[in-house]
């Protein structure tokens, strides 16, 4: 957080916190002591310097300016809490001092406090006087916001912005922002295309057709959202780009139906056909799971007597594997399991028949057992990384069911592979939002 992008300009080695005339306006104590103290802080020998304010604080403790000057160097021996206590006292003591107010939010600044950031960018904002001064404080708390997708207390910074300068491109951008998380999805679309007039610098407009974009996506206009979407497609907007596009929905419904979550798989399927009705492999995938509703008891029975006539151990295994696949998908969830284990007796390392089985425990209510077995499956190292996530994600799954967010998190987060690792950031950001 040290490196926190101001838009205004400050340091506190060079602003001219001491007045030219600061002498001559002094009343009170501490005088001698505070001349003798701005020498030696002239001199850069600023301990002998702060001792000597403490001097003059004695004598008089209510002069802002003693507080500031010795805050300035504390700043320049990088004492930083000892300077923010300095200026927080001088605030105290005349609490328009705008310099102050800047120095404290750079020093917060430094030690990653975002929040007392934005505490002191607006109290310099309150009482500055000089129109774009106080725009830059504004913009840049609006900034800093925008950055935490913080929206609370956005739309008094923005009020003040957009009063100072109607015209102002960024201000209409971070409107169209605010409006967008507030699902105030029409004030938006006007916001954002309100920004595209007034650009002067067709670089900027990407950001702005992304607000555009995401805004008529939410509204369900999704054709005019691709064509938005299309122009803010570039840099740190890709991946945003990527989610809201039907090809994003189809691979998080391919990841929830690989590991037989067939409903979600479905409502993922159903979000991508409601943005392209003639989306192929969505419609092929909505197929399958159409099938896989059906009643399959007379194709069961048809495989329980071919497999009690196999001949040989593999066709015997593989029918075993077919039987509880379809078993499960007819919601038998104790056949399911047996005869997987069946299956498994032949072929012990059939993975897939495994997981099959850890399904089928966790869908008969035993959870405990079925997320023992999942585990064992998520840290095997011999097998494939796209197969691997599959296991982790599907444990993920398993422990925010039963309520387990704090494991369910541990394992989303270690999901790093092909689709899953995208629906692995799904369900983070479910559990973030309940």
């Amino acid at each position: 957080m040290r490196n926190i992008f101001f838009l205004i300009i400050f340091s506190l080695g060079t602003v001219p916190l001491l007045s030219a005339s600061l002498i001559a306006q002094h009343s009170g104590g501490g005088l001698e002591e505070y001349v003798q103290a701005e020498t030696f802080r002239a001199k850069r020998q600023y301990t002998t310097a702060i001792s000597l304010y403490d001097k003059a604080i004695a004598k008089d403790p209510k002069n802002y300016k003693y507080f500031v000057q010795q805050g300035k160097c504390y700043y320049l021996l990088k004492r930083i809490d000892d300077a923010i206590e300095c200026l927080e006292k001088a605030t105290q003591l005349k609490q328009d001092h705008v310099e102050s107010y800047i120095a404290l939010s750079k020093l917060y600044g430094y030690k990653g406090n975002i929040n007392k950031v934005i505490q002191y960018l607006s109290a310099a904002a309150q009482f500055e006087d000089n129109t774009q001064r106080r725009l830059s404080y504004r913009l840049h708390i609006l900034k800093l916001l925008y950055s935490k997708e913080e929206v609370v207390g956005f739309p008094v910074h923005l009020h003040d912005a957009r009063s100072l300068a109607p015209q102002n491109t960024h201000v209409w951008y971070f409107s169209a922002w605010y409006h967008n998380q507030e699902k105030e999805y029409a004030q938006a679309i006007t916001d954002a295309e309100a920004g595209l007039k007034l650009l002067s610098d067709s670089k900027d407009a990407p950001r702005f057709y992304f607000q555009l974009g995401y805004a008529l996506h939410q509204i369900g206009e999704y054709e005019k959202a691709k064509e938005a979407l299309a122009k803010a497609n570039v840099g740190s907007f890709k991946e945003k780009v990527f989610k809201m596009m039907p090809n994003y929905q189809y691979r998080l419904a391919i990841a929830y139906h690989t590991i037989f979550e067939y409903k979600t798989s479905k409502e993922y399927v159903q979000q991508a056909l409601k943005q392209d009705p003639n989306y192929t492999r969505a419609n092929e995938l909505g197929g399958q799971l159409a099938v896989q509703e059906i009643n399959h008891t007379p194709v069961i029975e048809r495989l329980k007597d071919a497999v009690s006539h196999a001949k040989d151990y593999d066709t015997k295994a593989r029918s075993y594997s077919e039987l509880a696949l379809l078993q499960f998908q007819n919601e038998n969830y104790t056949d399911a399991i047996q005869s997987s284990d069946s299956c498994l007796i032949i072929q012990p390392l059939r993975y897939d028949v495994r997981f099959l089985r850890a399904v089928s425990l966790f869908h008969s209510g035993k959870a405990e057992e079925a997320i023992t077995e999942m585990r064992q499956l998520s840290h095997l190292s011999n097998v494939p990384p796209n197969l691997q996530a599959q296991f982790t994600f599907a444990t993920g799954v398993m422990y925010r069911k039963i309520g387990k967010n704090d494991f369910a998190i541990q394992y989303f987060k270690n999901v790093k592979h092909g689709d899953f690792r995208y629906a692995a950031q799904e369900e983070m950001k479910k559990i973030s939002s309940q």
